[in-house]
């Protein structure tokens, strides 16, 4: 194989790279400038002005298309290798030989391994095959969205990738690796099935492998799919290899396990990663992969044990060229009304466990989302274990197949869904003889099982074998020699077989396992591969003579005397009771009362369950899982264990509580564990056991819920109050409000009139504390009730719990000002950091309100400090982003950079999602200040792609400031008109007819009109003629209307910044030459009120407007300036908002010098130098009603 260099100067196949001045890879400046590398690469080095303009700008060419190609290139220079780009006399061209780019280098070596096959040296063309497909590192093209260009790329590649997999499989079939080949050809067939020539070549491969008899199938099916679909017949060179396969005197059937090829990952949620080999199931997988693609519903039928799962689950990882696989996964769901919360928490819907409260007006539009999130690819949708919800589950799958066009769905149950679009496949248990030999369990000792190395999935417990049972070196060769012998040998025994040998090999590998004898046991087990993998593992301590004794005498049992039992449960259930009745008393109790944990249990959960005057709980635990009732597994970052129950086991646990009567004792131990635990929580959910609480907390979060739930059923009003305590404030933390707005109103009814006993009053009040300041902004009334009951509770001393008690007294001031300041105040000045912290913290959100940023950033770094002394994650990182806010608004975005980092790096350990979306778009407009537009747009698109509880307090503003940021993006890299449309719908967002009214109002309404006259401005200045001046007018008449009557409605504290946002804005468009000259060519200039302000120093915040001194008077030009460049003064005086860059008052001021003189604008600014923010606010609230536009 040819040397090339270590890696590419320029790579495509995956994000784009080019080499920098270090001799590094680095991504392109902007998606223009990755767009512009791809084309080169395409055009394989060269390429035009036109050709460029075309492929870059598609239908929508730049006005000027050669200086904004020649602008765009000098970009992509200064971050690439000197000479990596260079002119030609027709265009751009890189200047690197095409093996110095993946895609060229992966050409030539496609070329290299034809050349070296037909030399007949088939390991170098496999070498570099393998080396080329290792030049892929993600999706080609994904970063330039469904661009032509990106299309062109991702088929471009595509085409290569499948070229090289093609040779890579000849080449390993030539070298003797027919296995190999087959894994390479799996995915090409997948996709393209009717052609001839992979046929032809997976054919060979099967023949070679010894699969003649599925080489003579996949010609059949290949002939009957030609037949139906085209209408034609196979080539010659297929019918004359089928007549070769046909007149073959030997047989070989056996298959050896094929590994499936890595294909490029899209988007895959819930597929779990397989832990062995499917057995046994390969013609099923063909069967169910074809009625997928000819039936948009696809039910996988068939009792429970038979793995209808594992199948599904090993068809979505085949589904390799699928863009999207979701599993969602319906085993642990209890009622109809949970099926749509399970799709909505698969999608990552995060705060859908709430959306099924009491009253219904309260629940969140779940299934626009769904459906919104499942239409925009096609998509494989599995659904797993329907049969319990039949009814629920088919509705929901009928809407969803109604509802969109690219969405096919497998469905596994135990009974059909029965609706039109279903096709129906009953999934056979495994056999323990080949079907074209009669069963016979009387061979003798040199019968050998037949392992199908190709065959699949197996049971429910999605667990997956080893090794070929014929690979086995095993002891008493005379009794074990059937397991070890030839393929004719082999021939004789089936999957269910090969099931047993491989697990009971796993389980004890000296075992003696007897094939005519596992052959009994797999048949009196019906074959179901569940039944026949707790078998297997009972070989760790019992021989298989023993186990299949034990075995007829709980058959007998079941079928003989309860017949009674429903038909789906028999098999079933003699298979799970087999293992039951191994147990121990105290092991049958504790799984029975385990059975109620809907989504797994701790030890400690364990322990409370167990049955009263049990002292072996571990070691009983130990049993469940040593038996493979129970799984355990570890979560390697914190080092918790998680106890699961399979599904099955599970329901015979259920079964068997139910018929001991012990329902209400394990309803009692679940909420004495749930109420240990969240009182425990309660306790430790700050300071320096916060984080390590939060994890104990998310990993107990659906029992909990689960716990909840029942309580609010059953009326269990101190489980309700400690239970929701401690999950309401661990949802506050995390900004998951909407669950909190899902259980509040349920909570206060059955806590109605409830007198909480010594023990729970401390849990009662922080439940009404979060409920009081959660509602305030939604729901007044319900807030009124719960701090109503709050201030009852405390009247007649403090709460036990100091810091629940100075939030509760925090809480009880809301609405009374001057309560609320003495108080931060006193917490402020506490000798205590936790309580230091929160006043500081809250503090400086007041002082930000008004306007005095530094006195916001002294008190925020006060409480960064204080929260360090206690260790509190939150408190840390509340305070860094308070702290990263107040250096945005004071335009000193490195500073700011550098502590929103830190915040983000404590609200992730606590998985404060809405905060983190928060810091991701405040990150992103800091980051467009220094230049990182790239990053930026990395930021944006997550954060606009997230979905957002309409519900909630701000998904108006969420959406508008996404669109906001994206505009600044645009106005940072020249493209001005995306610049304005962006901006024109972050300010549509808020006419939706979603938005309330109080959101037509918001405080984001006023930055965005300010930051879009801003932008259009600067469009004017810049690109005459691409909008229109009278749209400009009509934005700053709209920004000035509505931050008057904003001031008029909002409380009297009005957010002084914001209003300088406005002024700064609105004073920009006033000094504007342009606006300037049309008001001074009116007749007697524009009606106005002068520069006097009546009463604003003697009647604090008071202003009049147009009744300011009872007459109007008349300006001239130069008086509409000279109030411009008040208005502007006021507005670096109120401390104007600085996040958006637009905004920036020295980017604003520039201008200004220019038009009017530095020295004017100076005098200005010194005006007004001694006004406090709020009077500056005043004062410019005033002038902007005097002003008329």
């Amino acid at each position: 194989m040819q040397s090339e260099p270590s890696s590419p100067r320029v790579a495509v196949l995956g994000p784009v790279l080019v080499e920098d001045r270090t001799g590094a890879l680095t991504e392109p400046a902007g998606a223009l400038g990755k767009s512009l590398i791809v084309a080169l690469v395409l055009a394989r080095g060269a390429a035009s002005v036109p050709s460029l303009v075309d492929d870059l700008w598609d239908d929508a060419p730049p006005r000027q298309e050669r200086a904004a190609l020649q602008t765009l290139v000098s970009r992509v220079r200064t971050t690439t290798a000197d000479g990596l780009l260079e002119s030609t006399p027709s265009g751009y061209a890189l200047a690197v030989p095409p093996e110095q780019t993946d895609l060229g280098r992966a050409r030539h070596a496609l070329d290299r391994a034809e050349t070296a096959l037909l030399d007949g040296d088939p390991a170098s063309a496999a070498a570099e095959a393998t080396a080329a497909l290792a030049l892929w590192r993600g999706e080609p093209g994904a970063e330039l969205g469904g661009t032509p260009l990106a299309g062109e790329l991702q088929r471009t590649a595509s085409a290569l990738y499948d070229d090289l997999l093609l040779a890579r499989a000849r080449a390993r079939r030539a070298g003797g690796d027919p296995s190999g080949a087959l894994a390479d050809l799996r995915p090409l067939v997948a996709c393209r099935p009717l052609d001839e020539t992979l046929r032809l070549e997976q054919l060979h491969a099967l023949a070679d492998a010894g699969r003649r008899s599925e080489a003579l199938l996949a010609f059949a099916e290949l002939k009957e799919a030609l037949l139906e679909r085209l209408g034609t017949r196979p080539g010659p060179a297929l019918v004359a290899l089928n007549a070769e396969l046909l007149a073959e005197d030997v047989a070989d059937d056996a298959d050896d396990a094929e590994p499936h090829p890595d294909a490029p990952r899209r988007i895959r949620i819930g597929l779990r990663s397989a832990p062995n080999t499917l057995l046994g199931r390969e013609y099923d997988l063909q069967a169910v992969e074809d009625l997928i693609a000819t039936s948009r519903l696809t039910t996988v039928l068939g009792a429970g044990g038979l793995g209808k799962t594992r199948l599904a689950q090993e068809v979505g990882h085949r589904a390799v060229h699928t863009p999207a696989v979701i599993v969602v996964e319906l085993a642990s769901v209890r009622t109809g009304e949970d099926v749509e919360l399970a799709f909505a928490s698969t999608l990552g819907i995060r705060e859908a466990r709430a959306a099924r409260p009491v009253d219904p007006g309260a629940r969140l539009d779940l299934r626009s989302r769904i459906l919104g999130l499942l239409a925009e690819r096609e998509t494989l949708l599995i659904v797993d274990n329907c049969e319990h919800i039949v009814d629920a589950a088919a509705a929901y799958i009928q809407d969803i197949l109604d509802s969109t066009t690219t969405v096919r769905v497998l469905a596994t149950s135990r009974a059909p869904l029965s609706i039109g679009a279903e096709h129906v496949y009953p999934l056979d248990s495994l056999k323990s003889t080949e079907s074209d030999t009669e069963a016979d369990t009387e061979t003798d000792s040199d019968a050998e099982p037949g392992a199908d190395s190709d065959t699949e999935p197996d049971a429910d417990t999605g667990a997956k074998p080893g090794t070929d049972p014929g690979t086995e070196t095993r002891p008493h060769r005379d009794r074990t020699r059937a397991a070890t012998g030839s393929p004719r040998a082999e021939s004789r025994y089936g999957p269910a077989v090969a099931l047993f040998v491989d697990r009971a090999r796993a389980a004890r590998p000296a075992a003696m396992l007897p094939l005519d004898v596992v052959a009994r046991l797999c048949d009196r087990l019906d074959g179901l591969p569940l039944a026949i993998e707790l078998a297997a593992a009972r070989t760790r301590s019992l021989s298989v003579d023993e186990i299949e004794r034990r075995l007829g005498n709980r058959f007998a049992l079941l079928t003989g005397g309860e017949r009674t039992a429903p038909e789906r449960h028999r098999t079933l259930f003699a298979v799970i009771e087999w293992s039951w009745n191994l147990l121990a008393a105290s092991e049958q109790s504790l799984l029975r009362r385990l059975s109620r944990f809907p989504d797994g249990f701790s030890a400690e959960a364990a322990e409370a369950v167990a049955a009263s005057g049990t002292v072996s709980v571990l070691d009983d635990l130990d049993a469940l899982v040593t038996q493979s009732l129970v799984t355990v597994s570890e979560d390697p970052s914190t080092g918790l264990l998680r106890y699961r129950m399979l599904e099955t086991v599970r329901e015979f646990g259920d079964r068997e509580l139910v018929a001991a009567g012990e329902e209400d004792e394990v309803c009692d131990g679940m909420d004495a564990w749930a109420i240990a635990f969240c009182r425990d929580a309660l306790s430790t959910m700050h300071g320096r056991t916060q984080v390590s609480t939060f994890q104990r907390v998310t990993a107990e979060q659906d029992n909990l819920v689960g716990v909840l739930r029942s309580a609010l059923a059953g009326v269990r009003r101190d489980t309700v109050a400690v239970v929701f305590a401690a999950l309401s404030y661990y949802w506050s933390l995390r900004s998951a409000h909407s669950e909190v707005l899902g259980f509040g109103p349920a909570v206060m009814d059955v806590l109605a009139g409830h007198e909480p006993s010594a023990e729970v009053r401390d849990a009662v009040a922080a439940g009404y504390t979060v409920i009081g300041g959660t509602f305030l902004f939604i729901d007044l009334r319900t807030s009124a009730r719960a701090l109503s009951r709050l201030r009852r509770l405390r009247r007649a001393e403090p709460l036990a719990d100091p810091r629940l008690d100075a939030l509760a007294e925090l809480a009880l001031a809301a609405g009374h000002r001057d309560t609320g300041v003495r108080l931060l105040s006193e917490f402020a000045a506490s000798a205590d950091p936790e309580r230091s912290a929160i006043g500081n913290f809250l503090t400086a959100q007041l002082e930000e309100n008004a306007g005095d940023l530094e006195a916001s950033l002294a008190s925020a770094t006060r409480a960064w400090q204080q929260a360090g002394i206690s260790g509190d994650a939150w408190s840390m990182a509340s305070a860094a982003q308070s702290i990263a806010q107040s250096h945005s608004q004071l335009a000193h975005p490195a500073e700011a950079l550098e502590w929103a980092q830190r915040a983000y790096d404590r609200m992730a350990l606590l998985q404060a999602d809405g905060d983190l979306r928060q810091l991701d778009w405040l990150i992103a407009m800091n980051a467009i200040s220094v230049g990182e537009t790239a990053r930026a747009r990395r930021l944006l698109e997550r954060y606009l792609a997230a979905e957002v509880d309409r519900r909630g307090f701000d998904f108006v503003d969420y959406y508008a400031i996404g669109h906001a940021g994206m505009a600044e993006i645009a106005l940072a890299e020249g493209d001005l008109a995306q610049s304005v449309r962006l901006y024109d719908d972050a300010i549509d967002v808020f006419a939706e007819e979603s938005a309330s009214s109080r959101m037509s109002l918001s405080p984001w309404r006023t930055m965005m009109g300010a930051a879009r006259l801003v932008a259009r401005l600067r469009v004017h200045a810049t690109e005459p003629g691409l909008v229109d001046w009278a749209g400009t007018d009509a934005a700053a008449a709209d920004l000035r209307i509505r931050t008057l009557v904003t001031s008029r409605m909002s409380p009297p504290n009005l957010d002084r910044p914001v209003i300088g946002s406005c002024l700064a804005g609105y004073a920009a468009w006033m000094l504007d030459p342009r606006t300037a000259e049309a008001r001074g060519s009116e007749r007697h200039g524009s009606e106005w009120h002068g520069s006097e302000w009546h009463g604003t120093e003697r009647h604090g915040s008071e202003w009049h407007g147009s009744e300011a001194h009872g007459a109007e008077a008349r300006a001239s030009a130069a008086d509409w300036v000279e109030s411009g460049l008040t208005m502007f003064a006021l507005a670096g005086r109120a401390n104007s908002r600085q996040d958006v860059p637009s905004l920036h008052r020295d980017a604003i001021a520039l201008p200004i010098a220019a038009a009017w003189g530095a020295e004017r604008r100076d005098a200005a600014l010194a005006a007004v130098a001694s006004l406090t923010p709020g009077e500056a606010a005043t004062r410019g609230l005033a002038l902007l009603s005097a002003v008329r536009t």
